[in-house]
């Protein structure tokens, strides 16, 4: 899995805008003290959760499985909209959508051109908006794997 993930992390780094690639510990999901959300994350970002798998039997010399793999694109909303005209509110939503775009397409096209995996499917996207105006596409991907026992 660090394979997936170093491979995802290397291809997502020729995206200028993103301010952060880290594997996911929850940095979105932080409590201050004061009991108040917190993201502890440089926004946009991009958080990679590479740890599930579901191994099956293999050989004497590898064992095959099936990785499961999410990624979260998080960036702020322009919290005070009331200056924007509508086109230009209707052209930040449309340029955070390319840039989720753009991720999901270098993600797509990095895995399985390397390493002992497969081809990375996308499996779904979801969107949250969230109350401290952070938007999240989180993105599950699949791929199958080959690990060797030796």
């Amino acid at each position: 899995m660090e394979e997936i993930f170093k491979t995802i992390f290397t291809a997502c780094k020729a995206l200028a805008f993103l301010k952060q690639i880290a594997a996911d510990e929850g940095q979105l999901e932080s409590i201050d003290e004061s009991g108040n959300p917190k993201p502890v994350a440089l926004l946009p970002c991009l958080l990679i959760d590479a740890q599930q798998t579901r191994w099956e039997a293999g050989d004497l010399v590898n064992q095959y499985g099936e990785a499961t793999i999410v990624t979260r694109f998080a960036y702020r909303k322009i919290a005070d909209q009331s200056n924007l005209t509508k086109e230009a509110t209707f052209e930040a939503s449309v340029l955070a959508l390319k840039k989720r775009s753009d991720i999901e397409k270098v993600i797509a096209a990095t895995i399985g051109t390397t390493g002992n995996h497969g081809r990375l499917i996308r499996l779904s996207t979801e969107r949250e908006k969230r109350g401290d105006g952070i938007i999240v596409y989180r993105t599950m991907w699949g791929c199958s794997v080959k690990e060797s026992l030796e």
